[in-house]
């Protein structure tokens, strides 16, 4: 019994010490891969992160020249409103209003949306993905409307205008409409311009936030990046201290097993 038990303590010091040196070695000669796996991955995730931050700088800018394009509409019916209560209010001008000014800015205002709304799109995903990782010290993206969905809101709602306006041309080209009533019309549109202004500042200080999302990120991605090694450095140190236990163990279990075997009579 004590032969065979002596045995039994040599094969699985034998194993042992073949598991531990083997790891011990494994673990730093595969160090380096793993430090410049994981600056890699860091980099690729920095990259990211610069590129949604020049894709939110155009969204920022279309922002801006759609908050000025709404401002110039209302400026434009604000005047036409006080030309409709003069004495003589000239209609042509009025045609000019509806026919041309106001589409002309439409279109331009939702050519400028569309160009923006994948970027918009890529701006969630990116701040989605990178803030839903476990134990992140960054609160998780969950604004309570999206960014693109913010631009498709205001794209719907200059789509909206569309209908009346062309309405209101097709009534003035006609002759089928009065004065006051092209006033009402046009009050209608100035409140739906007010309220798209509205929604373009309340998404311009969403951007803001974002930013300073994406700027904790980019300090994140930095600090990691530069204390990967010293992390990894601590974990290979830690599993070596580990297999060296193991070694030593093994080591006790051989002697061990040497002496039964010694001793059998």
């Amino acid at each position: 019994m004590r032969r065979i038990t002596g045995l039994l303590f040599i094969v699985s010091a034998l194993f042992g010490l073949f598991l531990a040196s083997t790891g011990i070695v494994f673990t730093w000669v595969v160090r380096p891969q793993i430090i410049a796996s994981i600056d890699t991955n860091l980099g690729l995730a920095s990259q990211v992160l610069d590129s949604t931050d020049g894709m939110l700088d155009s969204v920022s800018q279309v922002l801006q020249s759609t908050t000025v394009d709404m401002s110039t509409m209302q400026a434009t019916i604000n005047s036409f409103q006080a030309a409709l209560q003069g004495v003589n209010p000239m209609l042509e001008t009025v045609l000019q209003l509806t026919k041309k000014d106001l589409p002309d800015i439409l279109d331009s205002t939702q050519s400028s949306i569309s160009s923006v709304q994948n970027s918009a799109q890529a701006v969630d995903n990116v701040l989605y993905a990178l803030t839903s990782v476990p134990y992140s010290p960054i609160k998780p993206y969950a604004p309570t409307v999206p960014l693109h969905t913010s631009l498709a809101d205001v794209y719907a709602s200059l789509e909206q205008l569309k209908p009346t306006i062309r309405t209101l041309d097709e009534s003035l080209a006609t002759g089928k409409t009065s004065l006051a009533a092209v006033g009402s019309q046009l009050n209608t549109i100035g409140d739906t311009v007010k309220g798209i202004s509205g929604s373009l500042q309340t998404t311009a200080a969403d951007i803001q936030q974002y930013r300073a999302t994406m700027n904790q990120l980019k300090t994140n991605l930095e600090n990691a990046r530069e204390k990967a090694p010293t992390w990894i450095t601590v974990l290979d140190g830690t599993i070596t201290f580990f297999l060296l236990w193991v070694l030593v163990v093994s080591v006790g279990m051989a002697v061990d097993g040497i002496t039964r075997l010694l001793n059998v009579k």
